[in-house]
């Protein structure tokens, strides 16, 4: 407006200098820049950046959603659980707490996460301040101010769709792969700590490399199973963990009938005690069409939508015919839980197309004869039954009573 006025464009009409407009501030009010913290740590343990990813859209193999990760400020160590639910963070963290502060002689001094509920009940706060350790929560929204553990988790999920790509494996072992690449951070150079490893600045010693494999490439293992059959089967590497020697695989037919997941584990000496190959059995020649065991398997396999589809017929069908009416449990008894009975109606070659048919089925034998089962039931018979028995009586010279 002076601009304007000294130009006469204004004709001539007065106007006032406006030294504040909170309308202005209104308007126009954004975030002032995020600056970076700057932690002068001296020691391991001294500060603990903590943050929970997830929930995930495939649940693991193991039937985790979230994946809770501890950063050491000092070493920038990381160490990652993972769980099935939010509220399982506490007993993870405790447990976490008593193992590493054994291991060093150390006692924890300051936690950093944000002001999720899951660390900030009231267990965790009692602990905290029971333990003396010093609270450093983050503004509500923000999670830049817990930029070092959001930052690992990044990392650490970028290497996870990296590995993914390269080994084609189901979403479903997205833990393993987490798993993987948190072992590989902790042995890769940081410019952080000058180049070195978090593994070297934690324990003093620089990590061995000779044993580290390409996550999902071949693995084999040993098995005995006779004279005259293979000692070995082939299986995928899934990764490492800390305080085991040895190799974990499924053989093959118990993937392709019972898709049972026994594991067979056979001593190997490695260079670091903290290296084991996960492996996970690898049918090439099954056939891809086996029906899933499961609904978690449903919903990570290729024919997902299908599935889905027929999921959803089976509710529909429940619900057109009032197959149950929704009650209140009565005091003193327990529910009979129920699960999805998956079957692939094999195709008829230029005829009809493969069906994929689901059913939802109560789990009787959860039952207690004379607790849960008071009443018996009779299967009912079909009218199709009937008439065929009627057609078969005549021929058979069968007599017929009423």
């Amino acid at each position: 407006m002076v601009e304007l006025s000294k130009r006469g464009l204004l004709d001539g009409q007065g106007f006032c200098k406006l030294n504040f407009c909170k309308h202005c501030v209104f308007g126009k009010q954004k975030r002032v820049r995020f600056t970076r913290g700057i932690h002068n740590t001296k020691g391991t343990l001294e500060y603990i950046h903590s943050d929970l990813w997830g929930p995930s859209r495939v649940p693991s193999r193991g039937g985790a959603n979230y994946m809770l990760t501890f950063i050491d400020d000092f070493s920038r160590k990381v160490w990652a659980f993972f769980l099935k639910q939010k509220n399982d963070v506490f007993s993870a963290f405790k447990s976490w707490k008593i193992m590493i502060e054994k291991q060093t002689g150390k006692q924890i001094k300051y936690l950093h996460t944000d002001n999720g509920l899951e660390f900030c009940s009231d267990e965790f706060n009692r602990l905290c301040k029971l333990e003396g350790i010093v609270r450093h929560l983050t503004v509500c929204h923000t999670p830049q101010q817990n930029r070092v553990a959001e930052r690992m988790n990044r990392k650490i999920m970028e290497k996870v769709r990296c590995m993914f790509s390269n080994a084609n494996l189901p979403k479903s072992f997205w833990a393993e792969a987490a798993s993987t690449a948190y072992f590989l951070i902790n042995r890769s150079p940081s410019v952080t700590i000058e180049k070195k490893t978090p593994q070297e600045v934690w324990s003093g010693n620089p990590a061995n490399y000779s044993d580290l494999k390409i996550f999902g490439c071949p693995a084999y293992a040993h098995v005995d199973n006779g004279k005259l059959e293979p000692r070995f089967i082939k299986c995928v590497f899934l990764g490492y963990k800390a305080g085991v020697k040895g190799v974990a695989s499924s053989p093959q037919h118990s993937i392709a009938k019972n898709r049972t997941r026994r594991e067979i584990k056979t001593l190997k000496k490695y260079a670091e005690a903290d290296l084991v190959a996960y492996a996970l059995n690898v049918a090439e020649d099954i056939d891809a069409n086996q029906e899933p065991s499961n609904y978690s398997e449903a919903v990570n396999c290729e024919d997902l939508e299908k599935w889905m589809f027929a999921m959803q017929e089976e509710m529909k069908s429940l619900h057109k015919n009032k197959t149950w009416d929704l009650v209140k449990l009565p005091k003193g008894k327990k529910i009979v839980r129920c699960k999805w009975v998956f079957k692939k109606k094999q195709e008829t070659l230029g005829v009809e197309e493969p069906r994929y048919k689901a059913r939802l089925v109560a789990k009787g034998y959860s039952q207690i004869p004379g607790v849960d089962i008071t009443d018996v039931f009779s299967p009912v018979v079909k009218h199709s039954s009937i008439r065929a028995l009627l057609g078969i009586w005549p021929c058979m010279n069968w007599s017929l009573s009423s």
